[in-house]
């Protein structure tokens, strides 16, 4: 069986990516990472990559994370999600639990690579 695994980070702000990046390649090195800067570069890696796990910002320029989260869950429902955001709103996170997507609040630390992985494999508890 095939163990290699590939994490899809989307945000606009190049440090958040760089931060989740770092942190997550430290805990799993045997993971890809892709990283994606915007919605449409993330719809282009996602219409030719096989991906395990997609996190995405919810404040993004060209569209909101959590609809692009919901209209990606749709075509590939065995992705694993999660909404990252510094902009906690209650219904937000209430969407996010009630479509089984995972969130995580900003900002960005060494324990988000550990969540993100939680929600990955199931175990996490919103």
């Amino acid at each position: 069986m095939n163990n290699f695994r590939v994490l899809l980070i989307v945000d606009d702000n190049i440090i958040a990516r760089m931060m989740i990046k770092k942190s997550f390649q430290f805990l799993y090195p045997d993971w890809k990472i892709l990283e994606a800067e915007s919605m449409k570069m993330a719809e282009e890696i996602l219409s030719r990559e096989r991906v395990d796990m997609l996190t995405v910002d919810q404040n993004m320029p060209d569209e909101d994370g959590l609809e692009l989260a919901l209209d990606v869950k749709k075509r590939y429902p065995d992705l694993k999600i999660t909404l990252l955001t510094a902009n906690i709103q209650k219904s937000v996170k209430d969407k996010t639990i009630a479509e089984n997507i995972g969130f995580i609040e900003k900002p960005i630390g060494k324990e988000t690579a550990i969540r993100i992985m939680k929600i990955y494999e199931g175990k996490d508890e919103n």
